[in-house]
C-alpha cells in the first residue's frame, strides 16, 4: 500500500489579503532622553546670506542636540514647506490654502519624529502639544488639516475673513534683510487685495518690531515712517466702496515713535487723496503712459472746512494742535465729515477702527467709541492711489510713527469683532486674527511652531522650554488568511513512520511482521481500521516548488475525521 501524499493544493480564492490601519499612541516630553531614540528638536533662525560651511569665524548659532546650524535649519524648512507654500510641485505637503494656514516667521522651533514612531504618517487630528514658555501654559491642538491651533485664542469673535478686501501686514518683510529688521530704501511691500497677493511700491520704509503685547514683548513686524516715506497702493475699484450707503470698516495699529511732539504739526498715515497716476503722451515717444501727480492736503491744524472742496473716501491723520487727535476725514467735494479722538500716550501702541454701517460712521480708539457722525451724501470716490505712511510721494513727515496690521472690510464689523482686532494680550491676543501657531506635516513627521506672537518663543525656542507632546502614528497591518480544505476521504493516515512496516518472508504471522520489521510501505493493521485515527498538529504552506513558506501550529491536536470534510484557516499578520 503506497504512502499517501501530504500535499493539498490551495485554491486561489481561498487566499485573502486584508490591509487595515493601526494607530499607536506616543507621548514624549522635554525631560525624556529622546535624542537616542531618533527624536530631534531644532531651533531655526533666518539669515538672508548664504551659509559659509566650515568657516568658524562667522559664529553661527547652533542647536546643542547635534550641532546643526540654525540658519541652515531655517532655510531647509523654508525650502521644504514655506517658500512656495501652496504650490504642489514645489512643496512637500499641505498645499490646500482653503483649509491650511502656513507662515514661517524669522524664528521657529521644530520637532522631528523618528520613522518607527510615525509609520506612514502622523494620524491627522491627533497631535497635542502642551508647553510652558516663560512660565505660561500653552496648548496647541492639531485640527486635522495641518494647523496647530492655540486653544487660548478665541476665534468666535474674529472679523470675517471672507469680507476682508484689503490687508497689509509686514510680518513677512524680514525675508528682505540679513536678520529680521532693516530699511527698504526703494522696493515693494506685499499686500492682499481681493484675495490676491500683490506688491506696493515703497520708499524709505523701515521694517521694525511690531505691536507690543501686554508683557511688553513685541510681536510681529511693523513699518516705521520718518522724513520722506510712503507705501503706494494703486487705485482699485474696491476702494470705491467707502460711501455713505456702503457698509465698510478700517482697522489698524499705530505708534508715535517720539517722546515729544511739536504743536501745530501732523502726519497723514492713511490717505486716498494726495497722489494720482495720470495718463499722458510724451512727445519723444508718442506712447500713452502714466506719470505721478501729487497734491498737498490742507494744513493739519486748519479749519476742517478746507476739506469741503476736496474729494476723498479715506484720509486719516495724526494731529498735534490744541489737542492731540487721530482724525478721520471723508468728503464728497462739497461737504466733509470729520471724526477725531485722542491719540493716547506717546511711544505706546494703539488700535484704531472706523466703521460705517450706512447710517452713521464711528471711530474707536483702543476699543472705546470716541466719535460718531454721518458721511456726506453722494460719492466720495476718486482715482487717487492709496498712500500708507504719508499723503503723497513727496511730502516730508513732521514726526516718526509706526503702522501695523492694516485691514479694510466690506462690511461693518461688530463691537465684539473690534474687541478682537484690538486684543494684544500676551495669551489671548487676536490682533493677527488667527489662532494658528504652527503646522503638522503628517507624512514627513515634523511639527513646526512659528508665529509672530512672542509667547511661543522665550528666546530659546518653544521646544527648549518645558513641553509634552502626544500623537498617533499610522501603521498599515496586512492580515493574510488561507483556508486549507481537507476532504473526508483524504489525509486519513498518519505520516509517522512507526505506523508502517515492510514485509519479510522469514516471519510467518502478520503480527510478527509488524512487530519485528522496520518502517516500510505498508500500514500496520491498527491504523487501517477505525481503531486509531490520526491527529492534525501542524499545517505547512508551500510554494509551487515545494519550499516551506509558513508553518501553523494548532493550539491542541485535532482528530482527522473521515466522515466529513474539514477546513482549517491559517491566519497571520505583518
Amino acid at each position: 500500500m503506497p504512502i499517501p501524499t501530504v500535499f493539498r493544493p490551495v485554491r486561489s480564492n481561498d487566499v485573502q489579503l486584508r490591509p487595515f490601519k493601526a494607530y499607536k499612541s506616543y507621548t514624549i516630553n522635554s525631560n525624556s532622553e529622546y535624542s537616542s531614540s531618533g527624536y530631534r528638536v531644532h531651533n531655526a533662525l533666518h539669515n538672508i546670506h548664504a551659509i559659509h560651511v566650515g568657516d568658524n569665524s562667522y559664529n553661527y548659532p547652533i542647536n546643542i542636540i547635534d550641532g546643526t546650524n540654525q540658519h541652515v535649519v531655517w532655510k531647509g524648512i523654508n525650502h521644504r514647506y514655506y517658500q512656495y507654500p501652496f504650490d504642489a510641485t514645489r512643496c512637500h505637503e499641505l498645499t490646500n490654502n482653503r483649509v491650511t494656514e502656513k507662515y514661517l516667521h524669522y524664528s521657529a522651533s521644530i520637532l522631528t519624529l523618528p520613522y518607527f514612531d510615525v509609520g506612514e504618517q502622523i494620524k491627522p487630528g491627533m497631535v497635542t502639544i502642551y508647553g510652558t514658555p516663560v512660565n505660561t501654559q500653552i496648548t496647541l491642538i492639531d485640527d486635522g488639516k495641518g494647523n496647530l491651533r492655540d486653544s487660548y485664542i478665541n476665534t468666535s469673535s474674529f472679523a470675517s475673513a471672507s469680507n476682508l478686501m484689503f490687508y497689509m501686514s509686514f510680518n513677512d518683510e524680514f525675508r528682505k534683510f540679513e536678520k529680521q529688521f532693516g530699511t527698504i530704501s526703494t522696493g515693494s511691500i506685499k499686500y492682499i487685495l481681493d484675495k490676491q497677493e500683490l506688491n506696493a511700491q515703497c520708499l524709505n520704509v523701515e521694517i521694525t518690531g511690531g505691536v507690543l503685547d501686554s508683557n511688553n514683548i513685541f510681536s510681529g513686524i511693523a513699518s516705521k515712517h520718518s522724513d520722506m516715506s510712503y507705501i503706494k497702493v494703486p487705485h482699485h475699484a474696491l476702494f470705491n466702496k467707502f460711501n455713505k450707503t456702503d457698509n465698510w470698516s478700517v482697522s489698524f495699529w499705530y505708534y508715535i515713535d517720539s517722546a515729544t511732539i511739536n504743536t501745530n504739526t501732523g502726519v497723514s498715515i492713511i490717505s486716498k487723496y494726495g497722489s494720482i497716476d495720470e495718463p499722458y503722451i510724451p512727445k519723444n515717444t508718442n506712447v500713452r503712459t502714466l506719470r505721478p501727480r501729487n497734491f498737498t492736503v490742507p494744513a493739519y491744524t486748519s479749519n476742517t472746512r478746507a476739506w469741503n472742496k476736496l474729494r476723498t473716501p479715506i484720509h486719516i491723520e495724526l494731529v498735534s494742535g490744541s489737542s492731540t487727535v487721530v482724525q478721520f476725514i471723508a468728503s464728497n467735494g462739497t461737504n466733509s465729515t470729520v471724526l477725531s479722538g485722542s491719540w493716547g500716550n506717546l511711544q505706546t501702541w494703539h488700535h484704531c477702527a472706523i466703521v460705517n454701517n450706512s447710517t452713521n460712521v464711528k471711530m474707536y480708539i483702543d476699543n472705546t467709541l470716541v466719535d460718531t457722525d454721518i458721511l456726506p451724501i453722494g460719492t466720495t470716490s476718486n482715482l487717487a492711489n492709496l498712500i500708507i505712511g504719508n499723503h503723497n510721494t513727496v511730502n516730508s513727515l513732521d514726526f516718526p510713527f509706526k503702522l501695523d496690521e492694516i485691514r479694510f472690510y466690506d462690511y461693518a464689523v461688530t463691537e465684539s469683532e473690534i474687541t478682537s482686532l484690538s486684543n494684544n494680550h500676551y495669551l489671548s491676543g487676536s490682533l493677527y486674527q488667527t489662532n494658528v501657531a504652527g503646522n503638522v506635516f503628517y507624512r514627513n513627521g515634523q511639527i513646526v511652531v512659528s508665529s509672530p506672537l512672542g509667547k511661543y518663543n522665550s528666546g530659546s525656542g518653544f521646544f527648549n522650554n518645558e513641553w509634552t507632546g502626544s500623537w498617533k502614528g499610522t501603521h498599515t497591518i496586512y492580515e493574510n488568511e488561507v483556508m486549507v480544505r481537507v476532504p473526508a476521504d483524504q489525509l486519513n493516515y498518519t505520516m509517522n513512520p512507526t505506523a508502517t512496516y515492510r514485509p519479510a518472508s522469514t516471519v510467518n504471522s502478520t503480527s510478527d511482521i509488524e512487530k519485528y520489521n522496520g518502517p516500510g510501505d505498508l500500514f500496520k493493521s491498527m491504523f487501517t481500521s477505525s481503531f486509531v485515527s490520526p491527529y492534525i498538529t501542524t499545517v505547512g504552506l508551500y510554494n509551487d516548488k515545494a519550499q516551506l513558506l509558513a508553518v501553523g501550529k494548532l493550539a491542541q491536536p485535532v482528530q482527522k475525521r473521515d466522515d466529513i470534510d474539514m477546513n482549517i484557516i491559517v491566519r497571520w499578520d505583518y
